[in-house]
């Protein structure tokens, strides 16, 4: 029963209840390793849900995750919500996270792919994994609204 409430089946990735389990227990552990969050919002599932039937939509869903499973591993991978998903890893350094979140948002740009909105934040203490939730979801709301691309991933200045 608990297995299944932190899964998504279909998609075979975590969902939301697990999510938050992850987090609470990153900031509680609060170690001196590093956590990096993408938030991706993925384009399009309504319309195509509308357009051509939710075998469709499923089927956008599907091809999604399996392309951000090509940049993150899918056991980071969680679905946030319906069209929303969340990306935690732990441990990488800085430069490191940064290339994939780099490579991935270049073949998003590429419109080959599942489109979606995109966000990312870094900080080098799990206990930080709020902050770097809320940073990495507000550049994803940004970049959704047309207020521009973000190419890195360190803390933008708030003005």
């Amino acid at each position: 029963m608990r297995r299944a409430a932190h899964a998504d089946a279909f998609l075979k990735v975590k969902n939301r209840n697990a999510m938050e389990a992850h987090r609470r227990a990153l900031m509680k552990r609060n170690a001196p390793r590093s956590v990096g969050v993408v938030y991706l919002d993925l384009n399009g599932l309504k319309q195509t849900n509308d357009r051509y039937g939710h075998k469709a939509g499923d089927r956008l869903l599907q091809r999604a995750v399996n392309f951000f499973a090509a940049y993150f591993p899918r056991e980071h991978i969680y679905r946030a919500g319906g069209d929303e998903f969340v990306i935690l890893e732990s441990g990488l350094q800085e430069a490191s996270f940064s290339a994939r979140v780099r490579n991935l948002r270049k073949a998003l740009k590429a419109h080959t792919a599942p489109q979606a909105a995109m966000g990312a934040a870094w900080r080098a203490r799990e206990g930080l994994i709020q902050e770097a939730l809320d940073e990495a979801d507000a550049e994803m709301y940004r970049d959704k609204n047309g207020a521009g691309r973000f190419r890195g991933t360190k803390k933008q200045k708030q003005i």
